[in-house]
């Protein structure tokens, strides 16, 4: 599956120089929780996401995330370089993810109406 859009995708090279790319910041987050992020190094990992309205690389944890986005797998927080009015942190962002806050809900059912029209 090649990438939906730079503008969201998130890339991390882990301790092992290995490339992982992710459709979605919160893909990233999700796989954060996994023993495959413990083994594979993921404390010692380096990622980036893709500005939402540029494509530039930005360091996940220097970036400004807002929420509201149509993002690739639903969650729905876009990354800015510069902060903003009502943007989030990255630690904000993983506890809101964690939390349920995302519009993933809605994503799934979209696709779900899609899937039968």
């Amino acid at each position: 599956m090649g990438m939906a859009d730079q503008k969201y995708s998130v890339q991390t090279i882990n301790k092992y120089e290995e490339v992982l790319w992710y459709d979605d910041l919160g893909c990233l987050i999700e796989y954060m929780e996994t023993d495959a992020w413990i083994k594979y190094g993921g404390d010692e990992a380096k990622a980036w996401v893709g500005d939402c309205e540029t494509g530039e690389w930005i360091e996940v944890e220097k970036a400004w995330y807002r929420y509201g986005d149509h993002t690739p797998m639903g969650y729905g927080y876009g990354a800015l370089k510069n902060k903003a009015d009502s943007t989030y942190d990255f630690k904000t962002v993983v506890e809101r993810i964690h939390n349920g806050i995302t519009m993933r809900e809605e994503f799934i059912k979209q696709k779900k109406m899609d899937m039968h029209h």
